[in-house]
């Protein structure tokens, strides 16, 4: 993958050209090689797909206090709080494991229940 430095005439590329990709990614340009992959059908990959599915709905359900805890808790990590989210639940639906919902985002526990 290549970084690309755009002039004042052009200020963004994205999509494909042939064989060559332009993207953006956190204010960096790049240009990669375009790539075809097989999806695979695998008993586990489709597992995978499934849980990565069910991760991405609940993001875009989750409101935007819950979107702000994880993009704070990933502003130094160099991701994204939807990637950091993924990280860490992604474990956890495979497992069957609860989610984590949020993270810290300053405030105190106001609140603890036992069930």
């Amino acid at each position: 993958m290549a970084k690309v430095k755009l002039n004042t005439l052009v200020t963004d590329v994205r999509n494909r050209l042939g064989n060559v990709v332009f993207s953006k990614w956190k204010d960096t340009n790049y240009v990669r090689e375009y790539t075809t992959y097989s999806r695979g059908s695998s008993e586990r990959q489709i597992e995978v797909r499934e849980a990565f599915a069910l991760l991405v709905s609940i993001w875009r359900s989750m409101g935007q206090v819950m979107h702000s805890s994880w993009n704070n808790y990933a502003h130094d990590m160099n991701m994204t709080g939807f990637n950091a989210f993924i990280k860490a639940n992604s474990s956890r639906v495979l497992s069957g494991e609860a989610l984590e919902l949020f993270k810290n985002y300053g405030e105190e526990n106001l609140l603890s229940v036992n069930m």
